[in-house]
């Protein structure tokens, strides 16, 4: 088995994972597809979400806080560990970041900061309609990265997309050699929690509009890659 350490790495991959059927194919399509133990560093990011509370409600109720908060934190860290051991398995120097913030804007900041050489995350198969309300995280950072992001989708015949279980969680296995894996834990430094994630409403309405006449795309885009 090869041991590629951090030292001797020239490509530095970051996979953003979300629990997802969706996040588990795209994490199987790289590793298959796309990754090289003898030349990556793999960077697994997860950001899990901030439990909040306002007011007199989070005086009564910070008990509740607290345990919502560790329970998205040992949930993270699993889900680190279990995708960070199939890769230790096979070699790959890999790297596991749990942060505690927003999924869109926390995966474009890692990215920038470990200059990585390309992301990979994978699609929520939205409708267009579910995209002008919901919004698209991978859209969000295909727009937003100035490195290449691949957005790895299934196949349309598959079961993910014919039966709609992309958005179901994986099975994450948890045992005495996946919780040794590290896990560095950072929260967002920037933005306050009550200005993550907000939406634009205007933009919302001309999505949604646009979304009543406009076909959905049946494939997702791909930034900055060459074939």
């Amino acid at each position: 088995m090869l041991n590629n350490t951090t030292a001797n790495a020239s490509r530095t991959v970051l996979v953003a994972l979300d629990g997802s059927q969706h996040s588990a194919f795209a994490f199987d399509w790289a590793k298959h597809n796309l990754l090289n133990p003898t030349t990556d560093l793999v960077v697994l990011v997860h950001v899990r979400p901030i439990a909040v509370g306002h007011g007199s409600f989070y005086e009564d109720m910070g008990h509740l806080v607290r345990d919502v908060e560790e329970e998205n934190r040992a949930s993270s860290h699993r889900l680190l560990q279990h995708y960070g051991y199939k890769l230790k398995q096979q070699g790959f120097a890999v790297r596991a970041i749990s942060i505690r913030g927003d999924t869109r804007s926390d995966v474009v900041r890692k990215a920038q900061e470990l200059s990585a050489t390309v992301v990979v995350c994978g699609s929520r198969g939205l409708g267009t309609l579910q995209r002008a309300f919901l919004g698209s995280v991978s859209n969000y950072i295909v727009n937003h990265c100035s490195c290449p992001v691949l957005v790895i989708r299934p196949p349309a015949d598959s079961d993910l997309m014919t039966d709609n279980r992309g958005s179901e969680p994986a099975t994450v296995l948890t045992n005495p050699e996946t919780s040794q894996l590290p896990v560095d834990m950072e929260s967002a430094p920037s933005t306050p929690a009550a200005e993550i994630a907000q939406p634009d409403l205007a933009q919302i309405k001309r999505d949604a509009a646009a979304a009543i006449t406009e076909p959905a795309p049946m494939t997702e885009g791909v930034h900055g890659l060459n074939a």
